[in-house]
């Protein structure tokens, strides 16, 4: 019978992944010194070979084993787990995900060159293991044919088991492979195995597809009886299965020496095996599982299908509100009305908790961001002749999983910056009064309704000077004349930017700083920048839970409504005339208890008519917003509450509207804008919208003192 193993392969590419992560985590921690488990590295090794070998990814399977033969040398105490051998392990990890990104795109692994890193691993593998202890020795001549006899015959261990396996004639249909599940026991100590035939029918009465074979084992092994019994977990409703210890030999039946006709076969996991050990070390690594004692289940869903549950709630929020809309409109004196009205409002409530629960299932927690960058920064730190240590604190912080991919490269950008310009060499901070070892801390938590997360180092700190200099240069700016230190520092993020003397393989082109801004405020984030000479800087990232939902005070202006994200939002007020104040010609600042705030209408920063919106702002609404660390007056004709909207792209539908992140539907199907805040700023300060219109100068009082360029910042 031939099985289709090809819808089986994406879940393994996809948990080879996962556990090329725990393998790399695990050898960057026992480098460190941190506590790791061998056995678990391990574990995670023979997982990708075995799950390899099962699916047909055979160069992954062979490369592998070989990584495999090293870290069982390791664990067995027969190698050193050097800094070199740590380098080795972990060039051995890219190529193995260099293989698996290759599989995922249907190419062929075999083209990966392992050559150089094959003969690395091998003089590890042969530099003190000796021919009688080398299990792996092809001189080796104990029952090397024998797939299920380790030929150990002077080692102890403490038990003896006697297994009976019988597998039901159906189980080949199942996918099950009963060889394999015999190899995954052999590893479990010194095993001897007997074969019956006495059910195998004459050629003219048997199915192809069908077992007739059962099997008896003599297991000598330290392991549990439940550790055997897990070997048989995914068969024993397949199966008649019996573990007991051994008193005698069994009778009557003929020991089979090769059952298996092939060279020198190595134990391969079955893929359910490797699917249940990879389950238990992401349960035990999940901080949010169930208390001690309640055991918690996981399935895998594909993400579109999440996506499609989301999209769904998405349009019942949106139906809710259209009912709610409709039912308040109508008289509310009878009886049936009200409850209605009940009604409604707990389908609301409803509707709202299954929004949150659907939207948790998307929520992951920021420790897969973190992740990738304990090997980055030791390699960059290696490159740099640099001593840095990287200290990652996530507090249990869960994040969109479209969030998380999407900040993954600007995150890494930060942290190689931080190593590279931040940090100095270890004579330099040795010369500065520092240890010479440099400390990088990546942190999130959460503040209000957006996670913040910020990367900070204990180096130099940015030059203002050498900033202010480069941007002159470059024709940012003409002069540095009134700047604030937080505008200096933000010039780091125009496009083209660096301050590196000297160009690297590492940074110095100016390559990426604008990339990341552009790339955070796509996101609906924004970052900013605190430094001190001497002592280090801090870039800080504020990110939106999710890009699917948001809570916004919908604003009227004109005839249009617009979206302002909560987030945003610090107050609004009712302006008086001697709150507003004309500066620098044309612009206006808004006086809010002594802090004086640009002062900007929504409808002229919408290109709307003067005529169709309220250009006075004594006779409007101004809402205090703050977007990317500066704060506004933001003016409108009116407030219609606070809403949850369900986010609709503009830009695939349409295309990408400065100032807009987005679009959503309203109960009464109108279309209202969801305001990027950032991109109005900047719109704004770029056109000159900032200024008064014509038809509002005559109701806009100007003050006797003008307010001073350092009374503004």
């Amino acid at each position: 019978m031939n099985i289709d193993m090809s819808q089986f392969q994406d879940t393994f590419l996809q948990e080879a992944t996962e556990n090329l992560e725990e393998l790399e985590q695990g050898l960057l921690a026992l480098e460190s010194g941190d506590s790791a488990d061998m056995n678990a590295i391990f574990r995670a090794a023979h997982s990708i070979k075995g799950g390899a070998g099962t699916f047909g990814f055979m160069p992954i399977s062979d490369f592998t084993h070989t990584v495999e033969s090293v870290l069982q040398m390791a664990r067995d105490g027969e190698l050193d787990m050097t800094a070199d051998l740590v380098t080795a392990l972990l060039a051995s990890c890219d190529i193995i995900s260099e293989m698996v990104d290759i599989a995922k795109a249907g190419g062929d692994t075999a083209e990966v060159d392992t050559k150089d890193c094959l003969a690395t691993l091998q003089k590890f593998e042969h530099s003190d293991a000796s021919p009688a202890t080398d299990a792996n020795d092809d001189d080796s001549d104990d029952n090397s044919d024998d797939p299920f006899d380790d030929g150990l015959a002077g080692l102890f261990l403490d038990s003896e088991w006697h297994i009976t396996f019988k597998p039901k004639p159906h189980l080949p249909l199942t996918g099950s492979d009963p060889v394999n599940i015999l190899r995954e026991l052999k590893t479990l100590g010194i095993m001897k195995t007997i074969i019956h035939t006495e059910a195998v029918p004459t050629v003219d009465k048997l199915f192809p597809e069908e077992l007739y074979l059962w099997w008896e084992i003599i297991l000598t092994t330290d392991a549990s009886e439940s550790d055997i019994k897990d070997v048989f977990m995914f068969v024993e409703d397949d199966a008649d299965i019996e573990v007991k210890k051994h008193d005698a030999p069994a009778q009557n039946v003929v020991q089979i020496e090769e059952p298996v006709k092939e060279e020198k076969a190595e134990p391969v996991a079955t893929p359910m095996d490797d699917r249940r050990e990879g389950e238990d070390r992401r349960k035990k690594q999940d901080r949010r599982q169930a208390p001690a004692g309640k055991e918690q289940q996981f399935i895998r869903v594909a993400i579109d299908k999440v996506d499609n549950l989301i999209n769904l709630v998405g349009e019942l929020v949106t139906t809710n509100a259209m009912v709610e809309q409709h039912a308040g409109n109508e008289e509310q004196n009878d009886t049936r009305q009200q409850q209605l009205i009940s009604a409604l409002q707990d389908m609301s409530m409803h509707t709202r908790n299954l929004q949150e629960s659907i939207m948790a299932i998307r929520m992951m927690p920021v420790d897969f961001a973190f992740s990738r960058f304990p090997r980055m920064v030791r390699d960059t730190a290696n490159k740099l002749n640099k001593k840095v240590n990287l200290v990652t604190d996530s507090g249990q912080t869960e994040l969109d999983k479209t969030v998380i991919e999407k900040i993954s490269d600007p995150l890494t950008h930060l942290v190689r910056n931080s190593v590279d310009h931040g940090i100095e060499l270890p004579a330099e901070r040795a010369a500065a009064g520092k240890p010479e070892e440099g400390t990088v801390t990546l942190r999130a938590f959460y503040k209000g309704g957006s996670v913040m997360i910020t990367i900070t180092d204990d180096g130099k700190g940015l030059d203002k000077e050498k900033i202010i200099a480069k941007a002159i240069e470059n024709g940012v700016i003409t002069s540095a004349d009134g700047m604030s230190d937080t505008d200096i520092y933000n010039m780091i993020f125009e496009s083209g930017f660096s301050t590196a003397e000297v160009v690297t393989d590492v940074s110095g082109r100016g390559v990426g700083m604008d990339v990341v801004r552009k790339n955070i405020q796509s996101l609906g984030g924004s970052v900013f920048i605190d430094s001190t000479p001497g002592q280090g800087s801090t870039f800080s990232i504020s990110l939106p839970l999710t890009l699917a939902i948001v809570d916004a005070m919908a604003t009227k202006v004109g005839g249009e409504i617009y979206m302002v994200p909560l987030l945003s939002i610090v107050e609004s007020i009712r302006p008086t005339a001697d709150m507003i104040q004309q500066i620098q010609g044309n612009s206006e600042v808004l006086n809010v208890r002594g802090e004086y705030l640009p002062l900007l209408r929504l409808g002229s920063a919408m290109n709307t008519p003067t005529d169709k919106y309220q250009p006075d702002p004594t006779q409007a609404i101004a809402v205090i917003i703050e977007a990317e660390n500066e704060k506004l007056a933001l003016v409108v004709d009116d407030l219609l509450g606070e809403r949850q909207v369900v986010i609709k792209s503009i830009e695939k539908n349409y295309q990408s509207v400065e100032g807009i992140s987005g679009a959503t539907i309203l109960g009464d199907g109108s279309v209202a804008l969801i305001l990027d805040l950032p991109g109005v700023i900047k719109l704004s300060k770029r056109d000159g919208r900032f200024q008064v219109p014509e038809a509002a100068a005559p109701k806009v009082t100007q003050q006797e003192t003008t307010p001073s360029t350092e009374e503004l910042s």
